[in-house]
């Protein structure tokens, strides 16, 4: 049985949401920011993310920032990283609500085969990815 999530203390980590601007993922970018989370909301459109970031930050009073980046983009992905570590801290936490997803978009295969390496799936991303 899990913990319910008001035992968890999630305050002070910081949480990632891609596709943070969409229904689902402003949903879960607000429900972490009830417990303190700091969020990066990730999007396509800065202007979306940077408004549910400010709203974040006025209603539940915790840090929150809105940046734009493609995921399936890596130049794009690494960037947003950047800027989250640079303004956040190190990441906790990432939440994939980003619609469209490709595997081969961050990693050269998509399916594990016997003899593939690690790094070049898309169990590797931890490594290539959002590591801090």
């Amino acid at each position: 049985m899990t913990a319910p999530i008001k035992e968890l203390n999630l305050k002070g980590k910081i949480a990632v949401i891609t596709g943070g601007s969409g229904l689902i993922g402003s949903t879960m970018a607000k429900a972490l920011a009830v417990h303190g989370v700091k969020t990066a909301i990730i999007g396509r459109n800065l202007e979306k993310t940077q408004k549910l970031a400010d709203e974040i930050k006025s209603k539940y009073g915790v840090d929150s920032i809105g940046v734009s980046a493609d995921v399936l983009n890596r130049s794009s992905i690494e960037e947003a990283k950047k800027i989250i570590n640079s303004k956040l801290g190190k990441i906790d936490y990432l939440i994939n609500g980003a619609g469209g997803n490709s595997a081969t978009a961050t990693s050269k295969v998509e399916k594990i085969q016997e003899g593939d390496k690690p790094e070049d799936t898309i169990f590797g991303l931890l490594e290539e990815g959002f590591d801090s």
